[in-house]
């Protein structure tokens, strides 16, 4: 039986001393990470709204935010690759977005942080959206 994929939306949050370039290079950086993964497809999704007066046109994209579709199998060792790479960073969050269910992954005390994640796949695989 052939899994209907799904699709998470990925929100870093870079801390508060961060700029634009710092949200740019962390955005790269976990894109790369994520698609060394079993994943269907991992995009940055370009902005909808109009480009700043005297911006370039085109391709803008929205830094910060990670589109990933995969299969449902996949869910747990994506997240597990996300809390990964969470760990490693000093400052900021993530949030995932699955259907409008978020989980916010910062670096807490990694005993806390696996407890939301697997409370989270949880609920993931209760609706379905998990194998």
């Amino acid at each position: 039986m052939e899994e209907n994929p799904i699709k998470l939306k990925l929100m870093i949050d870079a801390g508060p001393e961060a700029d634009s370039e710092r949200l740019e290079l962390l955005t790269h950086e976990l894109r790369r990470e994520l698609m060394d993964q079993d994943v269907d497809l991992v995009e940055i999704p370009e902005l909808r709204e109009k480009p700043p007066e005297g911006a370039k046109v085109g391709g803008i994209a929205e830094v910060g935010t990670i589109l990933v579709t995969l299969a449902p199998s996949a869910l747990s060792p994506v997240i597990g690759c996300i809390n990964s790479w969470v760990s490693n960073k000093s400052a900021g969050e993530i949030v995932i977005d699955l259907n409008g269910q978020k989980l916010q992954l910062k670096n807490i005390p990694s005993s806390e942080r696996q407890k939301i994640v697997s409370e989270f796949i949880d609920m993931a695989k209760q609706k379905g959206c998990a194998g």
